[in-house]
């Protein structure tokens, strides 16, 4: 009976290491090899009590037309086609109940509260927060709400989507990293 416990015991242990083990690598690798889409944005900043300090994202259009026949409820998974304008900013070009056959597109879910119609959909994108390291927080919420609230410069956050999945990888201003952007301005 003894060896059946420490068995059991084993199995459970590698478990609990194997599931965040396993989400941790599915991240990293979209991270690494998913296909990259920026995506033109505005934002406050916000801090949560467990995950630290983040950069809020908020696209400026997060809304795409339904597949026809296709009538989603409040905060249902979707799965959004991806398309790209002619200035190379991804939109969501298409909202449906499966993911489609081809082409990149992003899992998410839509809105709590949206006009229902049948011409367009308000989504959740899967990502909205862009964590920072906590000693460059302050510096970042300070540049990104000088950044979004300029009209002069573009603001973007940099995605990389892979089978449905996103990971946000950076901002960037006018084509230049907002780590760049802070380097540069502190003395």
């Amino acid at each position: 009976m003894r060896p059946a416990i420490w068995i059991l015991f084993t199995v459970t242990a590698l478990a609990q290491w194997a599931v965040p083990l396993r989400e941790a690598w599915v991240l990293e690798d979209v991270a690494a090899h998913g296909d990259v889409f920026r995506f033109d944005c505005q934002a406050p900043d916000p801090s949560d009590l467990l995950r630290g300090r983040y950069l809020a994202i908020t696209l400026k259009d997060n809304g795409a037309p339904p597949d026809p026949g296709f009538k989603p409820g409040s905060e249902e998974e979707v799965f959004a086609r991806l398309g790209v304008d002619k200035e190379g900013f991804a939109y969501f070009s298409g909202v449906g109940a499966q993911p489609p056959a081809s082409g990149p597109y992003l899992r998410a879910k839509t809105a709590k509260w949206w006009p229902f119609n049948d011409k367009r959909v308000v989504l959740q994108p899967p990502f909205d927060r862009f964590y920072l390291n906590e000693q460059l927080a302050p510096q970042a919420d300070e540049w990104f709400s000088k950044a979004v609230r300029d009209s002069t410069k573009k603001i973007w956050v940099e995605v990389r989507v892979k089978n449905g999945l996103a990971v946000v990888t950076d901002l960037k201003q006018d084509g230049r990293s907002f780590r760049d952007i802070l380097r540069s301005a502190s003395p």
